[in-house]
């Protein structure tokens, strides 16, 4: 067994600079979680190697090339692991923000404050622009989604903080789609194909950024990514 100091000389020369290669693009949290992990493989490995008669630098380098190539465990990382823009993401839904993020505030409150300006747009575009060519209440109906759509957003931290991370972030996105669907319905009146595929690109959008997050969403990675400490 090497003395704690030689080991962690050994870990900061060899294991480091795979741990930056390896890790890159993830959340803080989630690298806290895989130095942890990766840390324990290489004592372990270091261990296996000194008790096999090897020098405890070429032991290190063993218990590296045991880990495997770095970009291969950052695939494999980041399709476990909370990516740092998922886990922003996950912050603008749950109302908490990091630490040390000088824009911590705005993180908390941007979707909340952009969805009721959205909505106020749309109330005054739909209320200064009638148009004879819609049918009756289409007006209201759009004033309706964006302004329901906004007040769900507002709720959508308080369900995150009760522990259904899940359904909070699947409220967050249909209730944007309804704050962002009536707005561009009602600023492209005219042109109705031009609002769809928008609207379907966005939808798309967010597909794409949320659907990754709902299978590493468990409770532990839900806590680290939200937790304002």
């Amino acid at each position: 067994m090497l003395p704690d100091a030689q080991r962690r000389v050994l870990e900061r020369w060899y294991l480091d600079a795979w741990l930056i290669a390896a890790t890159r693009g993830l959340a803080q949290e989630s690298y806290d979680r895989v130095r942890k992990e990766i840390a324990d493989h290489f004592h372990q490995g270091l261990d296996d190697g000194v008790a096999r008669g090897l020098e405890p630098a070429d032991a290190a380098e063993a218990a590296i090339e045991g880990l495997g190539p770095a970009r291969a465990a950052r695939r494999s990382f980041r399709r476990t692991y909370l990516t740092t823009t998922q886990a922003n993401l996950i912050r603008s839904f749950s109302g908490h923000g990091s630490p040390d993020d000088s824009f911590g505030w705005w993180r908390r409150r941007s979707r909340i404050v952009l969805a009721f300006c959205i909505s106020a747009i749309t109330v005054l575009l739909a209320l200064s622009t009638p148009s004879t060519e819609r049918l009756q209440g289409v007006d209201l109906l759009l004033i309706c989604a964006t302004c329901l759509g906004a007040l769900a957003i507002s709720f959508v931290p308080r369900i995150f903080r009760s522990g259904r991370a899940r359904e909070a972030i699947l409220l967050g996105v249909v209730a944007e789609a309804f704050v962002w669907g009536g707005y561009l319905f009602t600023v492209v009146d005219e042109n109705r194909a031009f609002a769809t595929g928008s609207l379907a690109v966005l939808l798309i959008a967010f597909a794409v950024g949320v659907v990754p997050i709902f299978r590493k969403l468990g409770p532990a990675l839900a806590t680290d990514a939200t937790d304002p400490r």
